[in-house]
Formats: structure tokens, C-alpha cells, sequence
């Protein structure tokens, strides 16, 4: 967990847990989250463009939107609008690049990432608590499991073996 969280081992583990469904979208939540709601803190401070959205995504400590960071940097560079640059990465949603035309067009940019901020916010809430039933069941199943086998095992130890041991005794006349 440290060495994926200090990014020794790159991005390639988040990448992958990216994919997998439940865990993906909860990631994606997150990440969104910190995203939107640090953009929305920078803008709101006066800081130049670039520098917000270097912030936003950094923020987010999610090596799978930092790899796109160099061309929304690059996009905004040759004065393009936050949306255009978020969809350059090509690693946004589409509902996000959507919300985030939708606030510049109307002027309300800040306000209406603090809104989307709390939205994905609610969005991880209950991504993660799916993710937390989800392993509890796996853990009850695995721990089930395990004292099955272990009762099997006994019971196949214990009683069936000496039982089979002294039928076979007995068959070939040693006792």
C-alpha cells in the first residue's frame, strides 16, 4: 500500500484499479472530488490558469488523470477554454468536461465547481460504501469457506480415517 501510494511502483496499479468496476468509479469519485473542488479554490484565489489546473490535478494524488496533465497544460497554453483542455487529456468523463463547458459558458465557473465538488464528493460516499459491502461479504464468504474446509478436514481426520483404518484391520484378519 505505501510502495503504491509513494508511486515506487508507478502508475500502472492505480491505472489497473481504475478499471476494475466498483473500485474504479470510487477512485474516479475521489479524484474528481479533490479536482474540481482545488480548481475551484484556485480560480477563486486569482491564480493563472495553468497554474489552477496544475494544482487541481496534482491535488488529486491519481497518477491516471497526472498523465494527462502535460496536454491540458499544453492545450490551455494556446488559449483554450478549462473544458477543452480537460477533454484534450482524453481521460475525463464526459458528464465532467459537460458540467465544467456548461459553468464557463454561463460565467459561473467557481460556484458551480464547488457544486460539483460536493456532488462527486457524495458520488465516492457511496461508491466506497458499495466497495465496503462488497469486501465485507468477501470476507465473511472467505472466512466461511475456511471453516468449512477446516471442519471437513477434521471430520475426515478425525472420524473417517480411524473408522476406514479399522475396517481395513479387520477385512485382512490383523486385529
Amino acid at each position: 500500500v505505501q510502495a503504491v501510494r509513494r508511486g515506487w511502483l508507478g502508475p500502472q496499479p492505480v491505472v489497473a484499479a481504475m478499471r476494475v468496476p466498483l473500485l474504479g468509479r470510487a477512485l474516479e469519485a475521489l479524484a474528481l472530488s479533490r479536482i474540481t473542488w482545488a480548481l475551484a479554490l484556485a480560480l477563486d484565489s486569482g491564480m493563472d490558469a495553468i497554474r489552477s489546473v496544475q494544482l487541481a490535478i496534482l491535488s488529486a494524488q491519481n497518477p491516471y488523470y497526472e498523465a494527462g496533465l502535460s496536454r491540458m497544460v499544453a492545450t490551455l497554453r494556446a488559449n483554450a477554454a478549462f473544458y477543452e483542455s480537460f477533454a484534450a487529456a482524453g481521460l475525463f468523463p464526459a458528464s465532467f468536461i459537460q458540467e465544467l463547458q456548461a459553468a464557463e459558458i454561463a460565467g459561473t465557473t467557481t460556484e458551480s465547481l464547488h457544486r460539483l465538488a460536493r456532488e462527486y464528493e457524495e458520488r465516492a460516499r457511496t461508491a466506497m460504501w458499495m466497495l465496503t459491502g462488497v469486501a465485507t461479504v468477501a470476507v465473511v464468504a472467505t472466512i466461511f469457506a475456511v471453516l468449512i474446509f477446516a471442519i471437513f478436514s477434521l471430520f475426515f481426520r478425525v472420524y473417517l480415517t480411524p473408522i476406514r483404518e479399522a475396517l481395513d484391520m479387520a477385512g485382512s484378519g490383523r486385529v
